[in-house]
């Protein structure tokens, strides 16, 4: 049964499509991919340089992998993308875990292919304004096995709703396929405090929705430029109810804040979400609940959800 916060991710899919990135090597070398500049979130129009601490740099570089792991939704592989930091190969040290989830649209691949996230967690940890960690970014088409170039398969018109829109079927995917993988393959610290879940756009939706009901896997909340509380033109919306997702939550803000490690959003100064995502932190706040709201220049682009993972990623296992 789908609830009325699946309904509202229904409601601003269709505009918060990203660009499906190209193909990257199984493995490679964190620090020697990304080009000069990236695309917008389109793919097209001019592209937006590059700053610090996105452009690479000589400092040791963690691993991006390729990996593919047991789905309790599809009953096949499903692929996902894996950083590792440096030193990990050579390290006996366990790590926390980001799941940081694509827009709508994309793919597993897009964190680093157009986000550029390994330059920036190489960078950052290098200069330790960032705890060294994992971070997987996996594919939000639940029914899909991977980004279509790296499979033949095509969706199931007739399987439910869209992209990353069923939330039972990702909540079973994360937890039962994602996180089990992850936990059971690398030196990862277990429990929810070294556990954080993130997303730009429509992934920022599912790591709201589903770490907010899930708050016994995850403590670390954030969402960069989603659409679930408003300003997607076209999109009816009904209020965003928390205590849908995880009744009490409201009820008792010092239990909740006592999970919550972080809870945070981020959008473009530019981006017509900005007054919506403004006005949930901040009736979130006055009911006494800890939330964190930045901003940053631009609309909905690569630029913000950069800076995004930057802010929200350096705050992160402390």
């Amino acid at each position: 049964m789908r609830d009325r916060n699946t309904h509202r991710l229904t409601a601003f899919i269709g505009a918060c499509a990203l660009l499906i990135c190209m193909p990257v090597a199984l493995a490679q070398r964190a620090g020697g991919a990304g080009p000069a500049a990236a695309a917008g979130p389109s793919g097209r129009g001019p592209q937006v340089p590059l700053v610090a601490p996105f452009l690479p740099t000589n400092v040791p570089h963690g691993t991006v992998a390729a990996v593919w792991y047991p789905s309790p939704v599809t009953k096949g592989q499903r692929r996902m993308k894996v950083y590792t930091p440096p030193g990990y190969e050579t390290s006996r040290a366990n790590y926390p875990v980001l799941y940081l989830f694509h827009g709508g649209g994309g793919n597993e691949d897009n964190w680093f292919d157009s986000g550029l996230a390994h330059v920036a967690l190489d960078n950052l940890i290098a200069a330790g304004r960032m705890q060294p960690m994992i971070v997987v970014t996996p594919n939000a088409n639940w029914d899909l096995p991977s980004a279509p170039t790296h499979s033949a398969a095509a969706p199931d018109a007739g399987s439910g709703p869209p992209m990353g829109l069923d939330l039972q079927k990702g909540e079973n995917d994360i937890l039962n396929g994602q996180i089990r993988y992850i936990e059971a393959n690398y030196r990862v610290r277990k429990g929810r405090e070294n556990r954080a879940i993130a997303g730009l756009s429509l992934g920022g939706g599912i790591a709201m929705s589903i770490g907010l009901k899930r708050l016994d896997q995850f403590a670390w909340i954030g969402e960069f430029s989603t659409g679930l509380f408003g300003g997607v033109s076209g999109a009816a919306y009904e209020p965003f109810d928390v205590e849908t997702l995880r009744p009490g939550f409201l009820r008792d803000p010092a239990a909740t804040n006592k999970l919550l490690k972080a809870l945070y959003f981020s959008c473009g100064t530019e981006d017509p979400r900005m007054k919506f995502t403004a006005d949930q932190a901040g009736a979130l706040q006055a009911r006494g609940i800890s939330t964190r709201l930045a901003s940053f220049p631009g609309g909905h682009e690569w630029s913000v959800w950069r800076s995004s993972l930057v802010d929200f990623g350096s705050s992160l296992f402390r």
